[in-house]
């Protein structure tokens, strides 16, 4: 290909891909306070897929039942532990609203979840989120056709999605 056919291609890749630098140097940056939105989706099992953006621009994984009452946050920068008590006292109260004739259920709950115990660049973390997480699953059904609401059963298919916004600060 000639050179003059070839330098407008250079020029429409380069401001192509330029705001997208931008946004990746700008989607790492961590400033050591303000608000961060949280964005969590688990389709079983004891991780799940988290994003946080606002003054923390990361992402990583959420791992479940690191003790009966806290997870940890686990991203590309460091870590920290999320308190779990309140959301799963507003779950335990929460309706379950479902369809019995296709065995579909779904549980919804929010409250205010704490930071703490940060490692790596979130060294120091404290602060407040408050969380809405909704499950969704289809549970399996009994050899009468009912739908097994057993804390046994195993959801033939299930997500859950947390998300939530709050502020935060660190070292």
């Amino acid at each position: 290909m000639p050179m003059n056919r070839l330098l407008p291609l250079v020029v429409a890749a380069a401001t192509a891909i330029s705001p997208l630098v931008l946004a990746g140097q700008y989607a790492s940056a961590s400033t050591p306070k303000g608000v961060i939105h949280v964005y969590d989706v688990n389709t079983g099992g004891n991780t799940g897929s988290v994003v946080v953006t606002g003054a923390i621009g990361d992402s990583g994984k959420d791992v479940t039942g690191i003790s009966p009452n806290a997870n940890q946050i686990v991203l590309s920068k460091g870590s920290f532990d999320v308190s779990t008590a309140g959301i799963q006292k507003s779950f335990s109260k929460a309706k379950p609203k479902g369809n019995p004739a296709n065995c579909g259920v779904v549980l919804a709950a929010s409250a205010p979840v704490t930071l703490s115990n940060g490692t790596g660049a979130y060294k120091g973390i404290t602060g407040k989120v408050v969380l809405t997480i909704t499950s969704a699953a289809v549970l399996p059904t009994k050899s009468d056709g009912s739908c097994n609401e057993s804390p046994n059963s195993v959801a033939i298919g299930e997500v859950t999605i947390s998300q939530g916004s709050g502020r935060i600060s660190f070292k």
